[in-house]
């Protein structure tokens, strides 16, 4: 029998920075260090063990990905939450954010194809961008003799004030994952439920797509 088994993890991504020297070329800067919680909400014996994962520098690169570490196939979406939207819609981007394969539903970023076991999702988004008018751009960051990130001699007042009002903005990124295929009981008959009936990884047919989202309504209906 398969089971319906469910993470519900929370994972802060934290893209405060400090400005910690000024100097002529510009403001060096360090990150905060991220801090990371798990909430595990089970329905029956065990959960899918998903991760948020993330690479880090200090040029505001933040590659955000998920990772399965389970043995079962899974699929998989996320949710994000800004503290301070309006001012972050003022000032900021995330470049790249909800690019193929990743589709935007309603307050949720689905990933369109299935998770193998021990394999990791394509970035949710790769950098945090500065809204230059309608254009968002990347910083002018180069890397000095001591190995610190700073801003180049181009870089404007309105990039200097973006960087000190990143200060008050967090990102908390939601993951929620569920098995890819599972059976249940619906008034004593076994309804069967598979989001990769082709076994190709991709929920492309749809009869597929039409099981993916009879598996997250199943999984709304036992929050």
């Amino acid at each position: 029998m398969n089971i319906l088994k469910k993470v519900n993890k929370k994972t802060t991504i934290i893209i405060s920075l400090i400005v910690v020297a000024v100097a002529l070329v510009g403001i060096s800067i360090a990150y905060l260090s991220d801090s990371a919680g798990t909430l595990v909400n089970t329905f029956d014996a065990a959960s899918i063990h998903t991760d948020i994962e993330e690479e880090v520098d200090g040029s505001l690169k933040k590659d955000v990905k998920v990772a399965n570490n389970d043995k079962t196939d899974a699929l998989v979406r996320v949710r994000l939450s800004i503290s301070n939207e309006e001012l972050f819609n003022q000032y900021f981007g995330l470049k790249d954010l909800g690019n193929n394969p990743w589709e935007l539903k309603g307050e949720y970023y689905y990933y369109t194809e299935v998770l193998k076991s021990k394999t990791k999702t394509q970035s949710l988004f790769t950098r945090l961008l500065y809204k230059d008018g309608n254009e968002y751009k990347d910083f002018p960051f180069v890397e000095d003799s001591e190995g610190n990130y700073v801003l180049d001699s181009s870089a404007t007042d309105r990039m200097k004030e973006a960087l000190q009002i990143l200060n008050s903005v967090e990102i908390t990124v939601y993951q929620e994952s569920v098995p890819v295929k599972f059976s249940y009981k619906d008034n004593g008959q076994t309804i069967q439920l598979n989001a990769d009936q082709n076994g190709n990884g991709l929920i492309d047919t749809d009869e597929e797509k039409a099981d993916a989202e009879k598996i997250w309504n199943y999984f709304e209906s036992q929050k």
